[in-house]
């Protein structure tokens, strides 16, 4: 993603399958964080400790896992940028992410997910629909949900577009 005079300041991970987390080292310069939630930590260190021998990810560092964050509420990663998990289902530990920023003196926000779904998975919540004041979605659905789910999920996002809210849908 990076030229060599770019950096991240942060990487939002949703989720601990490999084809989120295989490139994270590629794309880490000047001490990047990766904020995801405590679940997700705890599989990626594992997947991590395992998958730099075992399965050829690319560019392995052996930093990764300390740059690991895992939050439960709210981060200020700037003055004007928050970041904020919400439970998407999916996987265990998965967050979809809202993006709390300010922008051209007003407040801006952003709903990002990785995989979804609407069903509990391992105990955990899936993605709500009713999240309210979103300006912009960048929204990825994972294939294994039931089709009605997955119908009146995409259908409440279109819906909120067809309102004036801007939505990407991969």
């Amino acid at each position: 993603l990076l030229s060599d005079d770019e950096y991240l300041a942060a990487i939002l991970l949703t989720h601990a399958h490999r084809d989120h987390y295989e490139s994270l080292s590629q794309n880490m310069k000047d001490g990047t964080k990766v904020f995801c939630s405590p679940d997700t930590a705890s599989a990626l260190q594992l997947s991590l400790n395992d998958s730099s021998t075992n399965q050829n990810l690319t560019n392995p560092d052996s930093s990764v896992p300390s740059r690991i964050e895992p939050i439960t509420s709210d981060k200020d990663i700037f003055d004007y940028l928050t970041i904020t998990p919400i439970p998407s289902g999916h996987a265990p530990g998965a967050t979809a992410w809202l993006i709390d920023y300010e922008a051209d003196s007003s407040r801006k926000r952003i709903l990002a997910t990785g995989d979804f779904t609407l069903s509990r998975s391992a105990g955990y919540s899936g993605l709500p629909i009713d999240i309210q004041n979103v300006d912009v979605v960048f929204l990825t659905a994972a294939t294994s949900e039931e089709p009605k789910q997955t119908e009146k999920a995409v259908s409440e996002i279109v819906n909120k577009s067809y309102l004036g809210k801007k939505c990407l849908v991969t």
